[in-house]
């Protein structure tokens, strides 16, 4: 079981770095929250991710009817498990916070943001997980 997870991650890392990488860190739009299957295939978890102009996001969860999540997310170069900035200019991090505070709920590192068959991929990197997950864009 464990060689097949290494497999899967394997191959997960050589086809997202074999893409082209995107310079556009808009993320605007709905995404659904995806797994990647140990032939490569994408499957929908039923999660859905939609971020607004406006740094709202909703987070739904696919699989119990109308339990939406409202919070606000931010890009920025600050580090996730620190108050200080990345010297690395091309290392950015999504935060999400509650609306009525700002309380860090999630935060994420963003592995990249690719394009493959027009369509946007967001990998994204929670600190303290063993591998990182990926949205499609809708």
């Amino acid at each position: 079981m464990k060689i097949l997870k290494i497999i899967t991650l394997a191959f997960f890392l050589i086809a997202f770095y074999s893409f082209s990488q995107s310079n556009d860190l808009s993320i605007t739009g709905e995404w659904d929250l995806v797994q990647i299957d140990i032939n490569g295939e994408y499957e929908q978890t039923g999660e859905i991710w939609r971020f607004s102009d406006d740094n709202t996001c909703i987070i739904s969860d696919g699989l119990i009817q109308n339990a939406n999540n409202a919070y606000v997310y931010q890009i920025n170069d600050q580090s996730c498990n620190s108050s200080s900035t990345s010297q690395n200019p091309n290392i950015k991090y999504l935060r999400i916070e509650n609306n009525d505070s700002n309380e860090s709920l999630r935060c994420y590192q963003i592995v990249n943001i690719r394009s493959y068959n027009n369509r946007k991929y967001l990998s994204l990197y929670a600190f303290g997980d063993k591998q990182s997950f990926v949205l499609r864009e809708k």
